[in-house]
């Protein structure tokens, strides 16, 4: 009986260590506004829930925005006239429940992820690599140290091996060498080289010690991971049309045909970030940021640079190599106003939500206009496509000097934001 008792209690802490979940509806909610084209008047914010988006079931934040989007799309007239919806905000649920779990105390745990490790062309016994992982958006790495650590056993072992053979042979030689001083010479003098040979070997980690001790501090490298959602968080365009009128100044050749790759990344370095930028200078009236001593952005561009926003920098370097306008002037919202959506990307292919796939070529634009992207829904944001998978393109957290213009691959943008696109 105390038996069956224990087996039945075991079976029912069993069972609830096992939860279980049923799926509910999902919940996606959208948040808008209303602006009338015919007045410029805008409408308090707005909810509407939308539960499909393109006849499937919303089943994720992705689907929820792009079912959003559908959405605030189709909404183009109301009774009081012309009216543009913008998305501000997006929210996405599944309801579950969940039978309860032992409570248990647990400890905060730090999300690593192991790297790839180098493959030697030549086979080291005692060289054995660490895993790199990357801990608090930092990849830790020290491939280096592990190398140079290896490959120090395998000379010390082998230098050891010739060390004693070389004091065996002599040991034999000043043995058979008879009373013949010479050989007996010889001997000793190999035998006391092996040996101070030896030792220095093995004396090599306190001699370096005391000479300089970072030398045997085989320190990890850290290399900072970059956050592309970060930089482009505080990006934001404007209309205008773009002036050359400034780039001679900041040392930027503008020929008006050319290579596109390297005319884009003749802007590396002199060009700093401004909403509303198109190249010309200050002010700036789209600027709302003030830097680190209260002066407002929007106020000087500094010196040496060319003043740019993500739909200013794209349309200056297709300005200067020759393209055919994609509506740049019209920022974001007029590049990518009836841009397909992309559903995913290879090295240098997109497949769009149509099905069909395209190779890009220098110059393509990919991006998002305001309201597709959550986590910055007031803004929308373009890059320019430059050959070899690469993407360039100029963003909001570069309004210090000269740290506009960064490059991305094309497969990391497409994994990050809901991205467009425009083929020149």
């Amino acid at each position: 009986m105390r038996i069956a008792l224990h087996i039945g209690i075991g079976v029912f802490i069993l069972l609830l260590s096992f939860p279980t979940h049923v799926e509910a509806a999902s919940v996606c909610t959208c948040t808008y506004t209303r602006t009338s084209i015919s007045s410029g008047t805008t409408s308090s914010e707005n909810t509407y829930d939308v539960s499909t988006y393109e006849g499937a079931t919303i089943t994720s934040d992705t689907s929820c925005q792009l079912g959003c989007s559908a959405w605030a799309d189709g909404k183009t007239t109301d009774s009081g006239g012309t009216l543009l919806y913008t998305i501000t905000n997006t929210s996405y649920a599944a309801t579950t429940t969940t039978t309860p779990a032992p409570t248990t105390t647990s400890t905060p745990t730090v999300t690593s992820r192991p790297l790839l490790t180098p493959t030697l062309s030549v086979d080291i016994p005692t060289v054995t690599f660490t895993d790199a992982f990357i801990k608090n958006d930092v990849l830790n790495i020290n491939y280096l140290g592990d190398y140079i650590a290896g490959v120090y056993k395998y000379l010390l072992g082998i230098a050891t091996t010739i060390a004693i053979v070389m004091i065996m042979v002599s040991g034999l030689q000043w043995t058979l060498g008879g009373t013949t001083p010479e050989a007996i010479g010889k001997a000793q003098t190999r035998i006391k080289n092996a040996v101070t040979g030896l030792v220095l070997l093995l004396c090599t980690y306190l001699i370096l010690s005391i000479v300089n001790p970072n030398l045997i501090n085989l320190q990890f490298p850290t290399l900072e991971i970059i956050q592309y959602e970060a930089l482009v968080a505080d990006s934001g365009d404007a209309t205008g049309t773009t002036s050359t009128e400034n780039l001679a100044a900041a040392g930027i050749d503008c020929p008006g045909s050319g290579d596109v790759a390297t005319i884009a990344k003749s802007f590396l370095g002199k060009t700093t970030y401004r909403t509303g930028g198109k190249g010309g200078g200050a002010p700036y009236s789209a600027e709302k940021k003030i830097d680190s001593s209260g002066r407002p952005y929007s106020e000087y561009c500094p010196e040496g640079t060319v003043c740019l926003d993500c739909s200013g920098f794209v349309g200056i370097v297709a300005q200067c190599a020759g393209l055919a306008s994609k509506n740049e002037s019209s920022g974001t919202a007029g590049i990518f106003a009836s841009a397909p959506r992309i559903t995913s990307c290879g090295t240098d292919i997109v497949t769009l939500e149509s099905g069909n796939t395209f190779t890009l070529t220098a110059g393509d634009l990919v991006g998002f206009k305001a309201g597709e992207y959550s986590k910055n829904p007031k803004n929308g944001h373009v890059w320019m496509y430059i050959g070899n998978g690469t993407l360039i393109n100029s963003v909001g957290s570069g309004r210090i000097s000269g740290t506009a213009v960064i490059t991305q691959s094309l497969e990391s943008a497409c994994q990050t934001f809901p991205l467009r696109f425009i083929a020149r």
